[in-house]
Order: structure tokens, then sequence, then C-alpha cells
């Protein structure tokens, strides 16, 4: 199996389109999808053999980490399930990775916006990765030259080497920096996608979702994160992976 893709995920209405787009963008690679969340899957995808569900009511950090446990692919990803995925553009990240071989990592470029109108794939927003250029990442420990992978494209056996994500945080956003950072710290190196491989129709804070998610972020994951960057000695980056274990089964901020 070459790749493993989680889609953590509340909405199981998506997932038919989704693993159709996959299918059209992995070319003639191998690939299984994961979706983990609270509903099950459609019929549809009970009938294919590369489709995979775990069913989870934690937070998506957790709900990832309980997917990626079961992964088998020689390389794992991730998407939002508002996802609109390009045609042949996972080919290409796996094209590069199969040729540059270990410590090597995809920064999977993506848009998020109203109607799709997000420009961070775009080469004159290349500025966007590189975590510096962020007010939230103007921290004391955080190199002014690492980048940021939301969306990334990493080898399993050395995602798991690194802990995964840290489900000490709940939304998979700024675990997914540190994992990044660490990754680096250790010698890893980022390559952007060749092509923008998706889209998201996204709002900030809209709805019942968006709500949680702001919740999350502002009581939790970035007061978390500063003082894991920006204390008075460097951060110990030494989370393991099975650390998704000790996180809470039930989310509370979601599941009431």
């Amino acid at each position: 199996m070459k790749i493993s893709i989680i889609l953590p995920s509340i909405s199981p209405d998506k997932w038919v389109n989704l693993f159709e787009m996959i299918k059209k963008s992995v070319g003639d690679y191998t690939f299984e999808v994961l979706a983990s969340g609270p509903s099950f899957p459609p019929i549809e995808l009970q009938k294919e053999i590369n489709f995979r569900y775990i069913r989870e009511f934690s937070s998506p950090s957790r709900s990832f980490m309980a997917a990626a446990n079961l992964a088998i692919g020689k390389y794992i990803m991730w998407f939002p399930d508002d996802s609109i995925i390009a045609e042949g553009a996972i080919k290409q990240c796996l094209d590069i990775l199969e040729e540059k071989g270990k410590k090597n990592a995809i920064i999977s470029l993506y848009s998020e916006g109203p109607n799709f109108s997000g420009t961070q794939h775009l080469e004159s927003e290349r500025w966007y990765w590189t975590a510096y250029n962020h007010a939230d990442q103007k921290l004391r420990w955080i190199n002014k030259d690492w980048k940021i992978a939301p969306l990334f494209i990493y080898n399993l056996e050395e995602f798991k080497d690194l802990g995964g994500l840290d489900c000490s945080f709940y939304h998979i956003n700024m675990n997914a920096h540190s994992l990044a950072f660490r990754f680096q710290s250790e010698g890893g190196s980022f390559h952007f996608s060749p092509t923008r491989v998706s889209a998201t129709d996204w709002r900030p804070w809209v709805g019942s979702e968006g709500e949680v998610i702001r919740i999350a972020y502002e009581t939790n994951d970035l007061p978390k994160y500063k003082k894991m960057w920006d204390s008075e000695t460097p951060p110990t980056l030494d989370w393991k992976f099975d650390n998704w274990k000790e996180a809470s089964v039930y989310w509370e901020l979601r599941f009431k």
C-alpha cells in the first residue's frame, strides 16, 4: 500500500465524493482511505476493500490518530471533509517522495476561503507557508525559517517516530505545526506540492461547527501552543505516537 489517507469527519455524506476524487488524484499508486467519526459510512463505501471506518466521538486530533494507528501505507496524509481534491495532484507528490527518500515530506498546497476563493496555493503567496509570517507564530523558540504544513504527506514510519499529532491539542492545526517543527529540527526537509492539491469552502467560525473549533482554539490549543513555544526554556519535543490513547474518547465540546 503506497499511501494511507485519513478523513477525520462528522459528515459521512461527503465521503463517497471524496473517495472518488482521491482515486483520480493518486493515479496508479495504491491507496487506502480511513475515515473516523461518530457516524457510519454509506453502503457504497462499505463495499470498497481499500476503505476502512473507525468509530470515534473524540476530538479531531484523537480521531485522526485512532485512524493513523491502523494505517498500512508507506505514506500518510489527510483531508478536511469539505475538500475538493485535484486530479493527479497526490500522484505528483508521491513521485517526489519516491525520488527523494526518507527525511523528506510534502507541504500539500491548499486554499481555503468562501466559495473556494483562497489563494494560498499561488506562487505569489508562498510566504504563507513560513511560520514566522503569521502573528501567532512569532514565538521565542520558532525558527524564522521553519515551514508549516497543516496539510502534509509524511513517510508513515517517520510520522510515527516523530510522535504523530500531539492530542493534547484538540484541533488539527497547532499540533500539525509542532509536528512540522519537530521534523525540521531533526533534519527533515519539506517540498511544496507541484500544484494545489485541494481547496475548501471555509468560513472561519461560521455555524455550530466553526464555533466549536473557535472555542477549542481560544481556550485550549492557542494557550497551550504559546506556553510550549514561548516559555523561558525551549520545548521538549518528545511526545509519543501512542499519546492519542491518553486523550478523552468523548469530546464534550462537540458531543454534548
